[in-house]
């Protein structure tokens, strides 16, 4: 005969057991969704691209004041199940002067975390969303990186087929009194729509950002394609001051990009 304790550990086991295994699963599949759903999380290591933003500053009767011109060469150089590793090569152009700054390497948690932050992350379940007239399932999930003193509370809304993949994104930064010091808004707003990228004509999706702190706000409308390792391919932007004048606007441009390292440069410029 099987002892009663044998059999109670074997009933607690055909209980708990499929449920802990569900469970894993889902958080495996969350984790994959998140990393796919980050610009840099499907690619290998090598994959670069170059940009060249054009800024502007102007006073307050909307003259220009002073203008610079960008250049940044990002290289990816890791990437894990948790984080992907930058490089970063800038050359800054101001009066006709070329200014190469040191380069620098940054690790990026898929939920925003840098240089080794913890987020604390949970899936909130599915919603349904609508993008351009067309209703996407999403999954969503919420990640809390807590680091001096500061909290960031960032709310992710994900398709697993529907680029860009992360349709929506909402971060509240959160001071120790609870307070919100910024808060930063990302959605998608048009999805499948044709691109010029440099000599071809791709499919991409426009997605709007939306960022307030005590300095008034930003309002930035990029293209993204998901062949484009880092996938911006191009962004327009607008900073407002306090009574919502505007400050500076930038336009970035893609120059260059390759899938690996033994890509050359495509000669697009």
């Amino acid at each position: 005969m099987i002892p009663l304790f044998l059999l109670a550990f074997g009933l607690l086991l055909a209980t708990v057991g499929p449920s802990a295994a569900v469970a894993q699963d889902a958080a495996a599949g969350l984790d994959a969704l998140v990393r796919a759903s980050h610009p840099w999380g499907r690619f290998q290591p090598g994959a670069w691209k170059k940009v060249r933003v054009r800024s502007e500053t102007l006073d307050e009767n909307g003259e220009v004041q002073s203008a610079s011109v960008r250049e940044t060469k990002t290289t990816l150089t890791e990437i894990t199940d948790q984080y992907v590793t930058l490089t970063f090569e800038v050359t800054i152009e101001v009066a006709g002067k070329r200014f190469d700054q040191k380069p620098q390497t940054v690790k990026q948690g898929y939920f925003g975390q840098i240089n080794g932050e913890q987020a604390d992350v949970e899936s909130t379940g599915t919603e349904s969303i609508e993008v351009g007239g067309q209703t996407i399932q999403c999954r969503t999930c919420r990640a809390v990186v807590s680091d001096d003193g500061r909290r960031r509370i960032t709310e992710l809304t994900m398709s697993a087929d529907t680029p860009p993949y992360l349709l929506r994104r909402r971060t509240v930064s959160q001071v120790a009194e609870g307070r919100a010091d910024y808060e930063t808004s990302v959605q998608a707003i048009g999805l499948a729509m044709p691109y010029r990228v440099m000599a071809e004509l791709k499919t991409g999706a426009f997605v709007q950002t939306i960022h307030r702190d005590g300095g008034g706000a930003s309002i930035t409308f990029e293209v993204f394609c998901e062949d484009i390792p880092g996938g911006v391919v191009a962004h327009s932007s607008k900073e407002l001051d306090t009574e919502g004048k505007v400050i500076r606007r930038t336009a970035l441009e893609l120059v260059d990009y390759g899938v690996g390292p033994q890509d050359v440069p495509s000669g697009g410029e």
